[in-house]
């Protein structure tokens, strides 16, 4: 029986648990062993300690200056770097494998001679194309010294399968990676894909003046610039609802609702009952909670960056705006409440897309071919031992 070490780093917005799921189900005569980056990370006391230190020795100005975040500093470092990939190291001795799989490319989890995947929604030169680089917490400088580490991992790995086009075209453009070694096999989405199929796209949701908001991270996700476009739409609109999930704050404003965060379980309810999913995102890598709206017969409001590009079609299955463009925003909301039959015309063409090409077993079918590609090729004499 073949054998695939399986990395990835927490819980990557379920991501690993989908995939892994999915090769494990298009791969049945394969053995998977799974290595979680972080958890190991989180068990070593001193590593903690000493990784903080190179922290603050690297990034000490910007934390200072609230320029970047302790997570994003205690990630980032070279001592990281290095010591994520004598973790994996230990583990391909430990557990000698035919070829590796990892979630995300922060790290390099690839061993000599053992074939490398990666699947991932992010480069750090994609990071730069958003409109808040270097000016956010959530998107600060990437040194020149960490994307060359970042590309080893790429120059390291037998193919990387990625979730969005933007991602792909930064790949073979700035960093200089073969196209023969770069797929886009997109996702799936998270909260319950039969469920949200199942909800009719029937005009009351659509009369409803309803928008609803998904997201944990409020200030990444555009929520800021929601509220101010909400707050000008009631001048139009005087009975339009906003229905904010995820996060847990206390504002204050007429008509608008925040749930704070709930179980995955519980978000059908939300997209039931409503008119259309807008997430301003202001940095999205992937994007799932428009790809569960649009399952759920939503038109989906987003700004024109980022993977909404690949599914968010304007006039087709959604409506996308400029960045900063408050008025903007403002117009499209209104627009899409204003006209029932068209949040349905878009809602239906967006839950066929969805349907189409974002399915977990439509992933796990692209990704499982690639796997099989690599397990296939002979394994060199100078693979890595075990010890």
């Amino acid at each position: 029986m073949q054998r695939v070490l399986f990395f990835h780093q927490g819980k990557f917005s379920h991501t690993a648990e989908f995939t892994l799921a999915g090769l494990k189900h298009q791969l049945a005569s394969v053995e998977f062993r799974t290595v979680d980056i972080h958890q190991h990370l989180r068990s070593r006391r001193r590593t903690l300690l000493v990784g903080g230190l190179h922290a603050l020795r690297t990034y000490g100005g910007d934390l200072l200056h609230r320029r970047r975040d302790l997570d994003d500093a205690f990630f980032g470092t070279r001592y990281m770097f290095d010591l994520v990939r004598q973790i994996a190291l230990d583990a391909h001795r430990a557990w000698p494998a035919d070829a590796s799989f990892q979630t995300q490319s922060m790290y390099d989890c690839s061993a000599p001679g053992i074939p490398n995947v990666i699947y991932t929604d992010h480069t750090y030169e994609s990071c730069k194309e958003y409109p808040d680089y270097a000016r956010a917490l959530w998107n600060p400088t990437r040194p020149d010294w960490l994307i060359d580490l970042e590309r080893t991992i790429y120059r390291n790995a037998a193919c990387i399968l990625t979730m969005s086009r933007n991602v792909t075209r930064t790949l073979l453009d700035r960093y200089d990676v073969p196209a023969s070694k770069v797929s886009c096999v997109r996702t799936g989405y998270n909260a319950g894909q039969e469920k949200l199929q199942r909800i009719p796209c029937d005009m009351r949701r659509y009369q409803s003046r309803t928008v609803l908001f998904v997201g944990l991270d409020w200030h990444r996700k555009g929520g800021p610039q929601l509220l101010a476009a909400f707050r000008l739409l009631r001048r139009q609109l005087p009975d339009a609802r906003l229905v904010i999930v995820g996060p847990a704050l206390d504002v204050q404003q007429e008509n608008v609702e925040f749930v704070g965060p709930v179980p995955l379980s519980q978000l059908p309810h939300y997209y039931t009952n409503a008119s259309v999913c807008c997430i301003p995102s202001r940095m999205e890598p992937m994007g799932i909670a428009w790809l569960e709206a649009m399952a759920a017969g939503l038109p989906a409001v987003g700004l024109r960056l980022g993977a909404a590009l690949d599914f968010i079609l304007p006039e087709q299955t959604g409506l996308l705006v400029e960045p900063d463009d408050i008025n903007g925003l403002t117009r499209a909301l209104a627009d899409l409440l204003t006209n029932p039959k068209k949040c349905r015309t878009l809602g239906e063409a967006g839950r066929q897309l969805v349907c189409r090409d974002y399915t977990w077993d439509q992933t796990c079918r692209l990704i499982a071919d690639r796997v099989r590609r690599v397990l296939s090729q002979p394994i060199p004499a100078s693979r890595l031992q075990p010890e």
